[in-house]
Parts: structure tokens; sequence; C-alpha cells
């Protein structure tokens, strides 16, 4: 299975970034304070913890959308029937 669009992009985003820390790097920008440290780290935190919430809302989403098609495909089976006889 190749990659997406989404992949594409995703990796892209990634080598941005990675770039952008090289260049921090490279102009002496690497010392951070333990209150910014512990300041990323915290949000860091609420990132994920938003992550999942969009993960879990999504996924009720494309089970509830399952339970349509289900029910759709259950109806018009049931209509194709009656229509035969």
């Amino acid at each position: 299975m190749g990659s997406t669009k989404y992949d594409d992009m995703a990796s892209e985003l990634q080598r941005g970034v990675k770039h952008d820390e090289l260049e921090n790097l490279d102009k002496g920008l690497d010392d951070y304070s333990e209150a910014q440290v512990r300041q990323a780290t915290v949000h860091t935190r609420h990132d994920l913890v938003l992550l999942v919430s969009h993960f879990a809302s999504l996924n009720r989403q494309v089970s509830t959308v399952r339970r349509l098609l289900w029910i759709i495909a259950g109806l018009l089976t049931w209509l194709a029937f009656r229509a035969v006889r």
C-alpha cells in the first residue's frame, strides 16, 4: 500500500519542523530554561489529550455511520425481496 496525499503532507511537515530545529541549533538557540521545558511538556500533554479526544469522537462517528449503513442495507434488501414477490 503506497503513501497517500495525507502521509506526504505529514512527512513534509515533519521535515519542516526538523529543518527549523536544525537551523535553531546552528544559531545557538538550543538552550531552553527549565520553565520553558516544563511549559512545553504541559502543552504537549494538552495536545495529546486533544488528539485522543478527536480520535475518540471520530471513532464514534464512524461507528454510527456503519450502523446506519447496515440499517439502510437491511431495508433495501427487505424492499428488494418484497418487490420480487
